[in-house]
């Protein structure tokens, strides 16, 4: 591969990366304003009949999109090595690729329902998004995998 592609392939990863951090920096800061430093309406209400479940929400928001950007991290480890070993789609990837679509999907449900925690309402949120973001990374993920199995059967082929 040419030294300006891989360039241009870091690039992007790199830049990928930074849109994450910034993504989990409004997380954290979201979730801590919540608890401790927003004054009323912007801080969240305890009911405690659902004091679990709010509990169980802002940990699960912070904890899933923790999980994602991690997943991200590693993926995007495995590329900046495979560039160096002249693999261009390693196959440790479609596992964590597949495994952070279903981390996106429950982060969107908790996230979704982050705004009616707050209020202390007893209802939970099932958004769409909850399940076509997942999906369109899932395909995403196929779409890899395939790539990564092409180049090795044209490398066996040469």
């Amino acid at each position: 591969m040419r030294i300006r592609n891989q360039r241009s392939i870091k690039a992007i990863s790199l830049a990928v990366l930074a849109i994450g951090a910034i993504y989990l920096a409004f997380v954290y800061y979201r979730t801590i304003s919540m608890l401790w430093f927003n004054e009323a309406p912007d801080r969240i209400v305890w009911n405690q009949g659902q004091m679990g479940w709010q509990i169980a929400v802002l940990a699960g928001y912070l904890l899933g999109w923790t999980a994602v950007f991690s997943l991200g991290v590693l993926v995007e480890c495995n590329i900046f090595k495979g560039l160096k070993s002249g693999d261009l789609f390693p196959k440790k990837n479609i596992p964590l690729i597949m495994s952070a679509s279903v981390l996106i999907g429950v982060s969107i449900f908790f996230g979704a329902n982050v705004p009616d925690v707050m209020r202390g309402v007893e209802c939970s949120v099932l958004d769409s998004n909850c399940i076509f973001v997942p999906l369109v990374v899932i395909v995403f993920g196929l779409l890899y995998k395939q790539a990564s199995l092409a180049i090795e059967d044209s490398n066996l082929a040469i």
